[in-house]
């Protein structure tokens, strides 16, 4: 099945049993969202994705109309100490060398670090597996990446150690 719109992408879900709500285009936020929630953080607060579909920015009118992209974000839920920029950066670099689909980020501007990845569709739209698998893929990012991003940003870890315990267990898991 292909989807076309938010409103298509949140009534296949809703068939997946998978929870989703669009929030409409305001002054404050200028296009139409599609918020998927997908679980609590370290403080049971709710977190979630946030799809939206781009026009295609091309100048040929039919292209811009069969073309389809799908934007997925996600934001972790906490501020980036001022002081681990370079590890912040440097972590989400080395991340992205081992995700299947890279998209991790560090917004200066925002002060947080952030999964981005834009899709493309086509004529019939953006297919639903690229749907569901960029949720279990951002939902994968969170379960395994979450707390290593968030110990780099707040201070509780450089970057130098983080590696040393991977390169640790990476040495454990071969000796086994």
């Amino acid at each position: 099945m292909d989807c076309k719109t938010l409103h298509d992408i949140e009534q296949y879900l809703e068939k997946k049993g998978i929870p989703s709500k669009i929030q409409d285009k305001s002054d404050a936020v200028p296009f139409e969202q599609l918020f998927v929630p997908i679980g609590v953080d370290y403080d049971e607060r709710q977190m979630a994705l946030q799809f939206r579909i781009i026009e295609n920015p091309s100048d040929d009118e039919e292209r811009k109309e069969n073309h389809y992209l799908l934007h997925t974000f996600f934001a972790f839920p906490f501020k980036v100490d001022k002081a681990t920029v370079s590890d912040t950066a440097r972590l989400t670099n080395l991340l992205n060398k081992v995700l299947i689909i890279p998209g991790l980020m560090y917004s200066e501007a925002d002060e947080v670090v952030a999964f981005h990845h834009v899709n493309s569709g086509t004529l019939s739209g953006i297919h639903t597996d690229v749907i569901e698998f960029m949720i279990m893929n951002v939902i994968y990012l969170v379960d395994v990446f979450m707390k290593t991003i968030k110990d780099v940003t707040l201070k509780e870890k450089t970057f130098e150690q983080v590696v040393e315990e991977a390169k640790k267990q990476a040495s454990e898991e071969k000796d086994a």
